[in-house]
This record gives C-alpha cells, sequence and structure tokens, in this order.
C-alpha cells in the first residue's frame, strides 16, 4: 500500500482547526468550574503546584511531615504553579487550570493530525477520523477537563515525535539542534516517568539507523538527570512508612506488590489492554446498545484486535519508526505495571485507532474490497462518533444536576453523588477542626485542598488484590489500620462515597471490621442528608 500524502495543504490547517474547535467546544461544556480531586490524582497535581508557587518546594504538603514529591515529575505541577502564582484563589484558579489542561488536549489533538498526515503514518481520511473519534470518547474529555497530566503529555510527546522524524530525514544536522531534540525528546519524561518510553525508543532507532545521536543524548541527560538525582536524593535520605510511600515511590510499591507476581500481571494486562482499546474505541456503542459481556463471539473480536496489531508489528518490524517504536516500548510497560492499563491507553488512543483502521483498510484492498470498506467505514464513524456524542451529552447534562465530574453518567438516581455533599462536608471540617488537625480520608487530597487540614489515606491498597485477585486483603487488615490510625493520630476519620474507586468497597468492609472490634473507638459526629457522608471523631483512650 503507497501513500501518496507528501505535504501539508491549506486544507490541513482547516481539518485540524476544526478538530482543536471541536475539543475546545465540547470540553468546555464538559468542564466543571470550581471541583477537583475526584480522580485522586488530579488534587495532588494541584496540591504540588500550591507548594510551588509558595515557595515551599516540590512536596506533599497535603501529607503529615509534607514529604518530598518524588512520585510524579514536576512538568505539569510546574504549568499549574505558574497559573497558582497569577490567581492564588483558591477554588476559582481551578477552573484556570481546567482551562490550560482542556487548550493543551485541544492543540495536542490538531498537532497529532498535522503529524500523522506530514510523516505519512495514515490517509488524511483515516487521520480525521481517528482524532475525530478520540476527542469525542468520554474518557479523553474526561481527562482533558480535569488537572491531570495526561493531555500536556500528549501534547509533549508530539512536539518530541516531530523533532525526531525530523532528525530521521535529516541525520546530520548541528550539534545545537541535536541538543535541543535531545530536551524535547526527554520532556515527556519530565511529565510522566512513562515518558522514558520515548527516550528509549528514539536511542534504539538512531543505533538502528546508524544515526548519530551523541548530543541528542547529551540533551536529554542535561534535564533528565537533575529529576533523577532528586529522586535518588530523596530515596537515601528519606525513610517512608508503608503510607507515604504510594504518594512517593513507585519502585517501592511496584516491589512490595508487584515482582512476584509479574508474569500473572503481564498476561492479564494483555487482556485488560485489548478490552480497554476496544471499549474506548467503541464507548458510545458499548454503553448505550449492550455491554459486552465476555463471551466467545467477543473473545474472537479480541483476537481479531490482536491480530490486526501483530499485523501491524510485522509491517513495521523490518523497517522501524520513531512511532511504531515508542508504541512497542510504551505498550511494553504498561504491560509490567501493576495497574489496569486503561487510563495510559488515552495517551496513545489516536495512533491506536489510526493503525486499526490502517490495518483493517489493507486488507480489505489485498482483498479487492477497498472502496466498499472506505464507504462502509465512513458509515462507521459517523454512527461510532454519533453515539459517543449521545453519551458526552448524557454526561454534561448528569453533571449538570450533580455538580460531579465524571467519566460515565452514573448508573441511577439513587447511586448519584452531588458536590454539595462534600461541600457540607469541608465546611463541617473546617468549623469542628483547627488547622493543625489531621484528618483521614479515603479522599485525602480532595479533603486538603478544600479544608487547608492535612489529611491522609488511613490504609496501604494492595494493587494486586484490588486489581489482579490477589490473595491479600486488598487494602490491609483490622490491625494494619488500627496502626495506620495510632501513628497519624487523626482528629476525624471521613467516610463519604469514591465513585470509580475499587478500593471504596473494600475499605467499607474494613471499617465495618474495625467497628465490630473497637466499638468504641470512633464516634459518629456527622451524617448527611446522603447517609453516605459520614464522619467519626477518633477515641485513642
Amino acid at each position: 500500500m503507497h501513500l501518496k500524502i507528501n505535504n501539508l495543504h491549506i486544507r490541513d490547517i482547516i481539518i485540524s482547526s476544526v478538530l482543536f474547535l471541536i475539543v475546545l467546544g465540547i470540553g468546555y461544556q464538559y468542564l466543571l468550574k470550581g471541583t477537583c480531586g475526584v480522580f485522586h490524582d488530579d488534587a495532588i497535581y494541584v496540591i504540588t503546584a500550591k507548594a510551588l508557587s509558595e515557595g515551599k518546594g516540590y512536596r506533599l504538603i497535603n501529607l503529615p511531615e509534607s514529604p518530598l514529591q518524588t512520585k510524579y515529575p514536576f512538568l505539569y505541577p510546574g504549568l499549574l504553579a505558574l497559573i497558582w502564582r497569577a490567581t492564588p484563589n483558591f477554588s476559582q484558579n481551578i477552573f484556570s487550570m481546567k482551562i490550560i489542561t482542556l487548550l493543551t488536549g485541544a492543540l495536542a489533538i490538531g498537532l497529532c493530525y498535522f503529524y500523522m498526515i506530514r510523516f505519512m503514518h495514515c490517509h488524511r481520511f483515516i487521520a480525521f477520523s481517528s482524532c475525530l473519534l478520540c476527542s469525542t470518547t468520554p474518557w479523553f474529555l474526561f481527562f482533558a477537563t480535569n488537572t491531570l497530566s495526561e493531555m500536556f503529555f500528549l501534547l509533549l510527546l508530539l512536539l518530541s515525535l516531530w523533532a525526531l522524524e525530523g532528525k530521521s530525514r535529516n541525520p546530520f544536522t548541528s550539534r545545537k539542534r541535536d541538543f535541543v531534540i535531545g530536551i524535547l525528546v526527554s520532556l515527556p519524561f519530565l511529565c510522566r516517568n512513562i515518558g522514558a518510553a520515548c527516550i528509549i525508543s528514539s536511542i534504539i532507532i538512531c543505533y538502528w539507523r546508524k544515526i548519530p545521536f551523541r548530543w541528542v543524548i547529551l540533551g536529554s541527560l542535561t534535564i533528565v538527570l537533575p529529576w533523577l538525582l532528586w529522586v535518588l536524593y530523596s530515596m537515601l535520605f528519606s525513610i517512608y512508612n508503608p503510607v507515604q510511600e504510594y504518594y512517593v515511590d513507585y519502585i517501592g510499591w511496584w516491589h512490595r506488590f508487584g515482582y512476584y507476581s509479574m508474569a500473572s500481571i503481564f498476561f492479564i494486562n494483555i487482556f485488560i489492554f485489548l478490552y480497554g482499546v476496544n471499549r474506548l474505541i467503541f464507548s458510545g456503542i458499548y454503553y448505550i446498545f449492550f455491554p459486552f459481556d465476555f463471551n466467545w463471539t467477543f473473545f474472537i473480536y479480541l483476537l481479531f484486535m490482536a491480530f490486526i496489531f501483530f499485523l501491524y508489528c510485522v509491517r513495521n518490524i523490518r523497517n522501524p519508526g520513531f512511532l511504531f517504536l515508542f508504541i512497542i516500548s510504551y505498550i511494553g510497560i504498561i504491560l509490567f505495571w501493576p495497574w489496569p492499563p486503561d487510563r495510559f491507553i488515552i495517551i496513545i488512543l489516536p495512533f491506536l485507532i489510526g493503525h486499526l483502521v490502517l490495518g483493517i483498510d489493507t486488507i480489505f484492498e489485498r482483498l479487492g474490497f477497498k472502496n466498499i470498506f472506505r464507504a462502509a467505514g465512513a458509515v462507521i464513524m459517523i454512527i461510532l462518533v454519533t453515539t459517543n456524542l449521545f453519551i458526552v451529552y448524557q454526561n454534561i447534562e448528569d453533571q449538570k444536576r450533580t455538580g460531579y465530574p465524571q467519566i460515565i453518567s452514573q448508573a441511577s438516581m439513587e447511586d448519584s453523588v452531588y458536590w454539595a455533599s462534600y461541600e457540607d462536608i469541608f465546611n463541617w471540617v473546617k468549623e469542628h477542626s483547627s488547622p493543625n488537625d489531621v484528618i483521614a480520608s479515603g479522599l485525602d487530597s480532595m479533603v486538603y485542598l478544600y479544608t487547608g487540614r492535612q489529611s491522609f489515606r488511613p490504609y496501604v491498597a494492595n494493587f494486586i488484590s484490588v486489581f489482579y485477585n490477589g490473595n491479600y486483603p486488598a487494602v490491609g487488615t483490622v490491625d494494619e489500620f488500627h496502626r495506620i490510625l495510632a501513628t497519624y493520630k487523626p482528629k476525624y476519620l471521613i467516610d463519604t462515597p469514591m465513585p470509580g474507586f475499587p478500593e471504596e468497597k473494600y475499605f467499607h468492609t474494613l471499617l465495618q471490621h474495625f467497628l465490630n472490634r473497637y466499638p468504641n473507638a470512633l464516634r459518629p459526629v456527622y451524617m448527611g442528608q446522603d447517609t453516605r457522608f459520614k464522619i467519626y471523631e477518633i477515641n485513642f483512650h
């Protein structure tokens, strides 16, 4: 199959602008102005931005002892810190932070279309359809409208891929340009640790094609080494308890829960990855018509997707490009990571859609049904985008009703949670506690942002048990829970719904077992109109 796209034209600028405006327009309707912390990490990013802007260093000031932050690189919190410095009035500045995140997502989608066309990864129709379908996916819009780093990472990734593609077409460039390319290649890593896949793939492809890359590596090391030294310094001179370890140390909790079962994680993640890609591509159909229960038909479909991915690998393995090696490296990392890869798929979703469609297009072309597939493909894309928009509309209406951000509309009115219920909790805590009091809560980062009281999760989640059916208690034992409370001595324990967190049901069970053993340890002092919202005063005597 020979692609005939050589240069960008004015129509590409128009198409890219349309994609930008689509993401911006839908995203603005999707965005809730003053809410943060529903994903936990979204509040962590804002908290570290607050610490940076106030000159407290790169620390988790929401936790007791304010440990150094070494888990998430500083680039995205640094961007948010600039916004906090310019508009220090919380929670009004949350809206500005979300708008910046949405703008980076819209720019990333527009640039993604440009990238796939400019470097001939697929035809215009496939590139446009892939970006459009991605833009209307509820998961994508959720990450684009909350203070999460995925959109900024995708934008930095595209800039680095663009620089590397240019380098491959003009290998013998100046040292200064190669140094700058090395910096660009490393920027994704300083946004998310998984950006290491970009550095790894660039070194492999330069070595493979005998492209000079010494100055590229030097440029990369210039900005990567300070972050690595920061992490190393923290590991050598800081002592973390298990609760703190979750917040600051990927390697620690991976070692604690992941190494011994790495093989099982890998094979389970393969299925979850294929299922996740399918669920994201067919979001609207999935939630409207049927839940894709696992059966043999669905299993055959997943095998077909795996076959298309295999063809993609075979097609590129002899002459691999930067994008191909990055995707392989990226997928390789997330398959071994002890965490379901759904969230990580968002970043590479437009590329996955594009290459899936291109693979099917190639098969039909060789079978002589190219025109039939193109016509059918256009109809299918219209159906997928339309059903996605229907789900997005439902989400927007549901969010207006509840004031609570969500990826997919909640199952029923009875299951819905309202942001006002959380605000009642925040107001009660501020009225009945002092700034020096510590709070225990599953949504601890949210509690700190809106109350100013340091808070923490009173359990250590074992993600092997939460996601991979491990044998150890998912959020620890009653004795461990008791020790954690005794260590931090929080004044109150807040029990609220945690939509989207599988730990919620395990924590409620643990809390009930604790109350059965120590009936006088927790005294109920608050219950909201929604009785799922409770506050307990902790009696250490």
